[in-house]
């Protein structure tokens, strides 16, 4: 009686991974995490049911292409036995079937639960890796070998991190003795970061509320540090998105940086000025791009719309979707949007490009691309940046253009500073007179004094 009660359970289970699969796959442009949630919102699901599910649901996704490739080969048992390896490899595409029938979804969920059956090197090196064959090919290209490549692109558990807002007057032993008396368990890194043990509701604690810590990946950490926003700046986050990296580099600055936020997405503005608004002593302002006056910011940070192939880890069904040709007119979009941000920088100043992607076309060829067309803007060499910001080894992925991080989420920085021939000239009268007078006094070359406005 009680094997059959485990098998009826099962059975629905299984039920409920087809229904919450081809609910997926219909609603491409909605993430799969928050298709699982809204899911289970619906339906009364116990603690380990839902655990169950969502561990079926997400290992799915990590292996999506593996199913696309048993789904797609006729006969497949006969086709693997018979069929040698280079033949396999050989399988440039893979046809989806529609996505918009229960049946299809049925499937692939049983495509995927053969995959145990098969050894990896029955599937070609880009279903291995989870993606679209376009997409290998242009991950294979951002990396000086395909061992570099699969290296990177392998699956490892996403890890939760936090950091802390030492600028409001918070410090990382009373956020870890709080963290540590709700049980939860904590690792110190770096500068003001903490690495979570096991998943908690860290955005219902008392203290994230009171402004305290917020939920932000070690290499997001990172980047916000290499931006190198300094004190009495004026900053502009010009795709400011949830805020993240702007109260970062508030944190980088003690507070002393005059930072403006804005975002083509109004919600989403909405959302970081609610984040922002509980956090003490956190002071910014929010405008829209018309209102914000030229040239007249000493850093202008672009967190440019990406592929995401930096997060996979952490959202895997977005390559289900993803194509090489959508990573092309991501690039278009870049390119656009760091002219767009360039006419805010002020002679002297510095424009950062980031991106979540690891792809040389959304990275180093973007921002190439930019200072061949762009008149004045030169590269600052990330890597001294990356010495005097950060005191961890240098990263195997980057030059003077760009730094590419792969040990945590992947992200792209690159910083190129605005500098137009008189001004360069300006800059070598004063370097020479610094032998007769030692003096370093920026502020007529664009530099703020302590206290300027940003604009009128």
């Amino acid at each position: 009686m009680e094997v059959l009660a485990e098998s009826m359970r099962e059975n629905t289970m299984r039920e409920k991974l087809v229904e919450l699969i081809a609910a997926a796959l219909r609603n491409k442009s909605i993430p799969a995490d928050r298709v699982f949630q809204n899911f289970c919102k619906k339906r009364n699901l116990g603690s380990k049911q839902r655990k169950s599910l969502s561990d079926s649901f997400f290992d799915f996704w990590r292996n999506y292409w593996k199913c696309a490739f048993l789904v797609d080969a006729q006969g497949y048992d006969e086709f693997a036995t018979n069929t040698s390896s280079d033949q396999l490899a050989s399988v440039a595409e893979v046809v989806i079937l529609s996505k918009t029938e229960m049946i299809e979804a049925n499937k692939l969920v049983s495509a995927f639960e053969r995959l145990s059956a098969y050894s990896s090197d029955v599937f070609p090196i880009s279903a291995q890796m989870n993606m679209h064959p376009g997409i290998w090919a242009l991950f294979t290209e951002s990396f000086p070998s395909e061992e570099s490549a699969i290296s990177v692109a392998s699956y490892v558990p996403p890890s939760v991190d936090i950091r802390v807002n030492t600028f409001a007057g918070f410090t990382k032993s009373a956020v870890i003795r709080h963290l540590c008396g709700q049980g939860i368990i904590v690792d110190e890194l770096p500068y003001d970061a903490l690495r979570i043990h096991k998943r908690a509701p860290l955005t219902r604690d008392a203290l994230y509320q009171a402004g305290a810590f917020e939920v932000q990946d070690f290499g997001s950490q990172i980047i916000s540090r290499l931006c190198d926003a300094r004190v009495g700046e004026c900053v502009l986050d010009y795709c400011a998105g949830g805020g993240g990296k702007a109260i970062a580099m508030l944190n980088d600055t003690n507070g002393k940086a005059e930072l403006t936020l804005t975002d083509v997405n109004a919600p989403r503005l909405a959302k970081a000025n609610a984040r922002i608004s509980r956090i003490p002593k956190a002071v910014v302002s929010f405008r829209s791009e018309l209102d914000i006056p030229l040239a007249s910011f000493d850093l202008v940070v672009v967190d440019a719309p990406c592929s995401g192939v930096g997060t996979l880890r952490r959202n895997p069904d977005k390559t289900v979707h993803l194509r090489d040709s959508d990573i092309f007119a991501f690039a278009e979009l870049q390119l656009k949007i760091l002219r767009n941000a360039a006419k805010f920088v002020k002679k002297g100043g510095r424009l950062v490009y980031i991106t979540c992607s690891y792809l040389k076309a959304e990275n180093e060829d973007v921002v190439q691309a930019f200072v061949a067309q762009q008149s004045g803007f030169d590269f600052v060499d990330m890597r001294e940046v990356w010495r005097r910001k950060c005191a961890l080894s240098f990263p195997d992925h980057s030059s003077s253009q760009g730094i590419r991080l792969t040990q945590t989420d992947g992200f792209f920085i690159s910083t190129m500073q605005y500098m137009p021939r008189a001004l360069k000239i300006a800059e070598k009268k004063i370097e020479n007179s610094k032998c007769f007078t030692g003096q370093n006094d920026r502020n007529h070359l664009g530099g703020i004094p302590e206290g300027k406005k940003c604009g009128p």
